[in-house]
């Protein structure tokens, strides 16, 4: 009988030992489960940081019509040039006028020199080509300009894309009109689309900082009345003064009757005198 409350109690005490330990075990994988799953790296389209548009050889004239033409050189910062371009603006404009903007841009031999090669993709203006170069850069032959302002109705609003057909030039144009006095600045963002190290993304300016675009405003001057002629003022007194004129002219026209009326008196009183005398 001892012996079976001793196994008994030994039986328990096994179990207590076993159970927890069952409990925290972990299964071990087999079969097709038994590799880790793996989250695929999410692709980016992120540039290297030298890879912008820089603007060089800023140069800043006032033309005869009041404008300023502000000239210089794009480039990326891999050294490869863009072209030139050529900006005229208003210096000064009235609030409610409308006014041009113009950008053109004539491409640089070294960018339509490069060899062109099929795209791996279109992008906006059906370009089935690329330019290459340095091995790891493509671009594609457009490039979009876009006007950005606070103080002024902009047409058009939205970015505007070019073809760069050789060197022939190229030209975005903007029409503004102020909506607030005062002297504003307005930004220029150029683009262009490309593939480096086979990713789609592009090259852009952000905008053009160190381009100058500041226009002045000035408010709308305020009319000045024209003096009305001088006949048409002295109706516009008679109209505003008839009543007095009236009551003016019933009393010169009453001391006239009375002046002509006494003459008459004088002259029939001195005939009178007359023909008592020769009597």
């Amino acid at each position: 009988m001892k012996n079976i409350y001793a196994l008994i109690l030994l039986a328990l005490a096994l179990a207590a030992c076993d159970g927890p330990a069952t409990a925290t075990r972990a299964p071990t994988p087999s079969g097709p489960l038994a590799k880790p799953t793996q989250v695929p790296a999410a692709p980016t389209k992120a540039l290297p940081a030298n890879s912008g548009i820089t603007v060089t050889n800023v140069q800043t004239a006032k033309q005869p019509s009041g404008d300023i033409q502000v000239t210089g050189n794009l480039a990326t910062q891999d050294n490869l040039g863009l072209g030139q371009i050529d900006l005229a603006y208003p210096e000064t404009m009235t609030l409610g006028d409308s006014r041009r903007i113009v950008l053109r841009l004539t491409p640089a031999k070294q960018l339509v020199a490069l060899t062109p090669v099929p795209a791996p993709t279109n992008v906006a203006g059906g370009s089935t080509t690329v330019w290459s170069f340095g091995g790891n850069l493509q671009l594609y032959p457009v490039m979009n300009a876009q006007l950005r302002a606070l103080a002024f109705e902009l047409t058009p609003k939205e970015m505007m894309t070019r073809a760069l057909d050789g060197t022939k030039e190229v030209a975005w144009d903007w029409l503004i009109r102020a909506n607030s006095a005062g002297r504003h600045d307005l930004f220029i963002e150029i683009s262009i689309p490309v593939v480096r190290n086979g990713v789609v993304s592009e090259i852009t300016t952000d905008v053009l900082q160190n381009v100058p675009l500041t226009i002045q405003v000035a408010a709308a001057p305020v009319p000045t009345p024209t003096p009305a002629p001088i006949l048409s003022r002295i109706g516009d007194s008679i109209i505003n003064n008839a009543g007095a004129i009236i009551v003016a002219l019933i009393g010169l026209i009453g001391t006239l009757i009375g002046i002509w009326l006494k003459a008459r008196s004088d002259q029939a009183k001195a005939a009178g005198d007359a023909g008592t005398k020769k009597s």
